[in-house]
């Protein structure tokens, strides 16, 4: 899962004990609202790292929402880049995935395992993304 690649990058890097993971809990009506009490209960967050650019987007308002600067008092990335993300008042630093090649690929597995008469364990894909860096974060100081 995502969130496993990012425990183990965190750990690699030596940073686990900095990093806390956090699944929220939301409607489909209104992400903002538990995003917001969470961030109001962590005011010591360096940045938030969003799964997907729907929680990316929830956690872009209920920061704005509470008044605090992008990146100045928060920074926020993206694991998916959306095409809007450059667009708005802070643009989103994100991961861009290969979605293309996803799809070429989950085509070409599909099509394997149809014509094939045995079945294979599942197999591991690793495709390369690409950090797509704008002005929602900033580099820490150490």
């Amino acid at each position: 899962t995502r969130s496993d690649g990012f425990k183990n990058a965190a750990t690699e890097r030596g940073l686990a004990h900095e990093v806390e993971i956090q699944e929220l809990n939301y409607s489909e009506k209104n992400k903002q609202a538990p995003i917001k009490k969470w961030l109001l209960e962590h005011e010591n967050i360096d940045a938030v790292f969003c799964a997907n650019e729907d929680i990316c987007y929830a956690t872009f308002g209920a920061i704005e929402e509470i008044g605090l600067n992008i990146p100045r008092d928060i920074g926020i990335v993206s694991c998916d880049d959306s095409r809007w993300f450059k667009y708005l008042k802070t643009p989103i630093t994100a991961i861009r995935q290969p979605t293309e090649e996803i799809g070429r690929l989950a085509i070409e597995v599909l099509l394997k395992r149809i014509h094939q008469t045995s079945r294979h364990a599942y197999q591991n894909i690793l495709l390369n993304t690409k950090l797509i860096k704008r002005e929602s974060c900033r580099e820490r100081l150490r």
